[in-house]
């Protein structure tokens, strides 16, 4: 393929030297008029011209489209890709720093960072072997060891059911799969405001990777290239977590192997695994005895031993959801004396609680969180 074509030296050496060797051989053997190239590719006539002669770098998704067209395969094209990402991070670093010569982004001042982001583990997490299991076996399923593939795993679940403290508790299990960092962003798909948007989630995630503000490209699609071109090649987990729907993470996928996405949602998010090869995973209430587990951890093992019925009532009364569990455990053991019997009762007469928590529809409406009586 590569026979009579000795590379152009016209251009340094580097990324974009190296993306547009690749598309002239490619080019070369298969014979094809800059116009074919163009229809094949959907750009125009002009554009393709400027990328084959070098003068112009394109975005990542261009240079597959192009690569594509000359019937490039897996390995030439997923090449185009890091190449154009990393020729854009070039010249871009290169504008920035006054740099008429090559020079490379860590040369012009990137700085590179490893990114430490997961919040805190919840304190006495419980139960979730078999979720926790099925993410782990993510990892360990043949080809998809460093170098892995790209795996979105998308977490479902009522308001309240753990999604997110599954979530991190299982990524600090893993850290060191993930030596290049660990992300994470609160998408707040469902709070009382507008939830962020991708583009502003990728500033964040770019200034995360060491990119200063001044340097962000203004453009969503544009962030979202020079996203995918900072985890090109690295084993990073992204955990984006209360994302609304499939069009908030969409942009926010790495998009070449191996790095692990984690995404936290209340739906189920189909589009992903269609589209995306994500790995669907529910997450229901917690079992009676997991229930139970839970509240033992936080009030005391005598505690709860001491009154099973009223703590059988009290996981019913909870639905089995852990923040529900939660708020009820923090109110017993701010008050020790309290009879678990009086806290049922309690919980039973609230007007605000729900009769029914465990079929309450909280897709799209938050867990109330009932104000405790004192007197109780």
């Amino acid at each position: 393929m590569t026979r009579g074509y000795r590379g152009d030296a016209s251009l340094p050496p580097g990324p974009a030297r190296d993306l547009v060797d690749l598309l002239r051989r490619l080019r070369q053997y298969r014979g094809l008029s800059v116009g074919q190239i163009a229809v094949r590719a959907g750009l125009s006539r002009s554009h393709v011209s400027e990328v084959l002669r070098g003068w112009k770098t394109p975005s990542p998704d261009v240079a597959v489209s192009i690569a594509r067209a000359l019937g490039g395969n897996e390995g030439e094209t997923s090449n185009a890709h890091r190449w154009a990402g990393q020729a854009r991070d070039v010249r871009y670093y290169q504008r920035a720093a006054g740099v008429t010569g090559p020079a490379r982004p860590a040369e012009a001042g990137h700085q590179r960072v490893t990114p430490r982001e997961l919040p805190s583990a919840v304190a006495g997490f419980t139960g979730r072997s078999a979720e926790l299991d099925a993410l782990t076996g993510l990892l360990d399923r043949p080809g998809q060891r460093a170098p892995g593939v790209v795996v979105s795993s998308a977490i479902s679940g009522t308001a309240g059911v753990g999604k997110t403290a599954l979530a991190v508790h299982w990524a600090h299990m893993v850290v060191d799969r993930f030596p290049d960092g660990q992300l994470y962003v609160n998408l707040r798909g469902y709070d009382p405001g507008q939830p962020v948007s991708a583009s502003d989630a990728l500033a964040g995630l770019l200034r995360s990777l060491g990119v200063p503000g001044q340097d962000i490209p203004p453009e969503e699609d544009e962030r979202a290239a020079r996203f995918r071109s900072l985890l090109a090649g690295k084993r990073m987990l992204v955990v984006l977590d209360d994302a609304r729907d499939s069009a908030q993470v969409a942009p926010l996928l790495p998009g070449t192997p191996g790095c692990m996405v984690i995404i936290t949602s209340r739906w189920q998010l189909t589009e992903l695994a269609t589209g995306d090869c994500a790995h669907l995973l529910t997450v229901d209430p917690l079992s009676a005895a997991e229930a139970r587990q839970m509240l033992a951890q936080r009030i005391g093992e005598a505690r709860v031993a001491a009154e099973p019925t009223a703590v059988a009532e009290l996981i019913d009364l909870c639905a089995r959801l852990p923040m529900a569990l939660a708020i009820a455990a923090t109110r017993a053991a701010a008050v020790p004396g309290l009879p678990l019997a009086d806290l049922v009762a309690g919980l039973r007469d609230l007007a605000s609680w729900p009769d029914s928590p465990a079929t309450r529809d909280r897709r799209t409406e938050p867990l109330p969180q009932p104000a405790w009586d004192p007197s109780i």
